[in-house]
């Protein structure tokens, strides 16, 4: 069909089609309803150019489409319950709204959307073909198991959807969801209908078609125009009523609950925008963000900030709440730091680890090293090692043994991690990093360093 690359100047994506889908690009570009999509920013603002605006090296196609560039690209295992939920709702109205003018997504893949300014945006525009009464919605299947079956996991067994969309590309399956929702979940809203009896389905077709049997050919299954919108607006109105789960995390409470008197907690904010003022970073990774109130405190000074926790439901509240702020230039990423998202797919290039997307030019990590060293037992150097692969500034805060949040960790551990002491980590620092600025917090069982990358390593 074609292929997509990024053009010199990096402001925009080029994808370069063959005769028939640039036509029906080209179609789909002078119709009103997409052109109202572009402008409310439901679908990412698209035009087509000359053969010889685009690059020498590029693969020749019939022509070119120039897609605004969405800078930093994210995928559904590392969004919050609501990002995703957000994500499901955008492509149920677009599909809508395609059906009503005459076009349909003959794609349902959660990889098709992005967050720009904490909005969805839709970014696969020759996902959009001609729609014709009776035609059948192919992509169902596939929206069930990118969006629907995440969401029901989470909403109604509170089981993190992250970890099996990041081992499942094409998402969770009906099989799988058929073993979870047994018994009395069945009768969840929703559960029957869009799990059940899908699973019930492609057992009998396996059932059937296996071996040597033939497969029959499904393609003349119809469905009018009337039945599919019901069923669009069904599943709106199904995915509107899943809530993430409210029962209040290990940490996500942590920045109404934490320990800092005011004081330090105004030196605290004070040290950090210091350090940031006189770099203007472009982007900046606030590494363990929980509901992200320090990236909200320096947000004036990056031109944009990843704000990253391993807890779920801190970072929906903290996406939720930025959407409800309209602060555009935080996005909130689910991630464990300690597993942060790898090359994944075909040769392990269909989806990016986080670094090769885009490499921070400053670096956040408050309260985090306890939990790196205590929790996922990696050691404190090849943290600070990682950390100096992006030859940027740090702030890192250094929690010693003595506070609270250290015992807690260290309670039930027959392993005490004697190495975890304030000299040992400034001996790792000082293999990576040279030393800018510290101060010490909470009478001395805090330290923040800034610290700055030394070149000879």
């Amino acid at each position: 069909m074609g292929h997509v690359f990024i053009s010199d100047n990096c402001d925009y994506v080029i994808r370069g089609l063959n005769k028939e889908f640039f036509e029906l690009q080209s179609k789909l570009l002078s119709e009103d309803f997409f052109q109202v999509l572009m402008k409310n920013n439901k679908v990412v603002n698209t035009t087509t150019i000359d053969k010889n605006q685009t690059h020498k090296s590029v693969y020749q196609c019939y022509g070119y489409l120039q897609h605004d560039r969405i800078n930093q690209i994210t995928y559904p295992y590392e969004w919050s319950f609501d990002q995703l939920k957000d994500a499901a709702l955008l492509q149920l109205e677009i599909m809508v709204d395609s059906i009503n003018h005459g076009w349909i997504l003959k794609d349902a893949t959660s990889y098709n959307v992005q967050f720009l300014n904490n909005q969805a945006i839709f970014i696969d525009t020759p996902s959009f073909i001609p729609y014709k009464d009776g035609d059948n919605w192919d992509a169902y299947r596939q929206f069930c198991m990118l969006f629907l079956n995440p969401l029901f996991l989470e909403s109604y067994l509170q089981i993190d959807f992250r970890p099996l969309l990041r081992s499942n590309l094409d998402g969770i399956d009906p099989k799988f969801m058929s073993k979870v929702f047994s018994g009395m979940k069945i009768f969840k809203r929703g559960i029957l209908s869009n799990v059940v009896l899908p699973a019930m389905v492609e057992n009998n077709i396996l059932k059937n078609e296996r071996d040597t049997n033939q497969a029959k050919n499904r393609g003349n299954i119809k469905q009018s125009k009337l039945r599919l919108l019901a069923l669009l607006d069904s599943l709106r109105r199904l995915i509107t009523s899943l809530k993430s789960p409210s029962s209040i995390s290990e940490w996500g409470d942590y920045d109404h609950i934490n320990t800092y008197a005011e004081k330090d907690n105004e030196l605290k904010k004070q040290f950090i925008l210091t350090a940031v003022q006189g770099l203007e970073p472009n982007l900046t990774w606030d590494m363990g963000a929980n509901t992200g109130l320090f990236s909200e405190h320096i947000k004036d000074y990056s031109n944009h900030i990843l704000a990253i926790d391993g807890d779920g439901i801190a970072v929906n509240k903290m996406y939720k709440r930025l959407k409800n702020l309209e602060i555009k230039n935080i996005t909130p990423l689910v991630m464990n730091l300690a597993n942060i998202s790898p090359n994944q797919g075909f040769a392990g290039k269909e989806r990016l680890a986080l670094e090769e997307r885009n490499k921070p030019d400053f670096v956040m990590c408050l309260a985090v090293i306890h939990h790196i060293r205590l929790s996922a037992n990696i050691p404190c150097k090849y943290f600070l090692e990682y950390l100096h692969s992006f030859s940027c500034d740090v702030v890192i805060e250094f929690v010693n043994r003595e506070d609270e949040m250290v015992q807690k960790l260290l309670v039930n551990k027959k392993e005490q991690y004697l190495d975890y002491n304030i000299n040992s980590f400034r001996l790792d620092l000082s293999n990576f990093f040279e030393i800018v600025a510290s101060v010490k917090l909470k009478n001395g069982d805090r330290e923040l360093f800034h610290l700055t990358p030394l070149k000879d390593v």
